[in-house]
């Protein structure tokens, strides 16, 4: 079960950077994301080449937990599942009340994500 996990978990974290680098490329348009708030496209770039550098640690993390699957039972992998599990539930009321676009594709992205690490939260917790 802790596989299905962890698959989520890749599918959350690729179409996460994957999207960040359609907004850098322009493919989505920088009024689509962040809530609309943000007034122009360098704006909006620097906040998305910020979250794929914050994200590729996040991944580069969760990639070492799913090669050596023993350490999320230790205090280390709990911490890092509760606190992302906390930080993606943010993220996912904060797509829920940002634009159109957040609120049908993206929130979908970020609930897999949350689902993901809220699972291996409690399958470190658990065991």
């Amino acid at each position: 079960m802790i596989y299905i996990y962890f698959s989520l978990g890749f599918i959350f974290y690729i179409s996460f950077i994957l999207i960040h680098l359609l907004i850098i490329n322009k493919k989505i348009p920088y009024t689509d994301v962040n809530g609309g708030r943000s007034t122009s496209y360098e704006v909006q770039r620097k906040t998305s080449v910020s979250s794929v550098v914050i994200i590729s640690i996040f991944f580069l993390l969760f990639v070492i937990f799913s090669v050596n699957s023993s350490l999320i039972y230790t205090v280390f992998g709990l911490i890092y599942f509760g606190v992302l599990s906390l930080y993606w539930l943010l993220g996912l009321v904060l797509q829920l009340l940002g634009t159109k676009f957040e609120k049908r594709y993206l929130s979908v992205v970020v609930a897999i994500g949350l689902f993901s690490h809220v699972m291996l939260f409690f399958e470190s917790l658990l065991n």
